[in-house]
Order: C-alpha cells, then structure tokens, then sequence
C-alpha cells in the first residue's frame, strides 16, 4: 500500500531542511541540494555546481520521502505484527 505524504509533513520538512538551490557540502562535508536531497537517497546524484529550481527540488523532496517512508512503514508494520505475538523479519 502507498502512502501519500501530506501537505503538513512536506511544508515541515521543507522548513527544517530550507532550500538550497546550489548544491554544497553540509555539516558532514555530504554534497546535497533542494530540500536536503543527497546522492545516498538516490538519484540524481549531487555533483558540485549541480543548480535546482524550486519546482524540481519539490519533485525530489516528494520522491525522497515516498521512498524512505515505505520503508519506515513496513518496519512499523513488522514490528507491530511481533509486538502482537506473530513472527515477522525487518527487511
């Protein structure tokens, strides 16, 4: 089942990470652009130089999210499925 991101968790996450239009390094020397999207989380992969608009770093952020928030959901759901008794491995 795939879960939309609501309009408050995008706007939350928007605000916390800002939008960095150029990519650049963070705190952890990781290059990273738009709303925190970084090379680990898939692509595109962040280069120096790399320049975004507003609307493309959106697209992005919503691919990032849907992507890392099925896998937090089928780990919620594993670890439900053994708190209630029933067998089930974290992927």
């Amino acid at each position: 089942m795939t879960r939309r991101i609501n309009a408050a968790s995008l706007a939350l996450v928007k605000q916390w990470e800002g939008l960095k239009k150029k990519a650049n390094r963070d705190v952890g020397g990781i290059w990273t652009f738009g709303y925190g999207h970084t090379s680990v989380a898939g692509a595109p992969v962040v280069k120096p130089n790399m320049v975004i608009t507003e609307a493309k770093a959106e697209e992005i952020l919503r691919g990032d999210l849907t992507k890392f928030k099925e896998r937090v959901d089928a780990r919620s759901d594993a670890l439900f499925v053994t708190a209630c008794g029933g067998s089930s491995e974290l992927t």
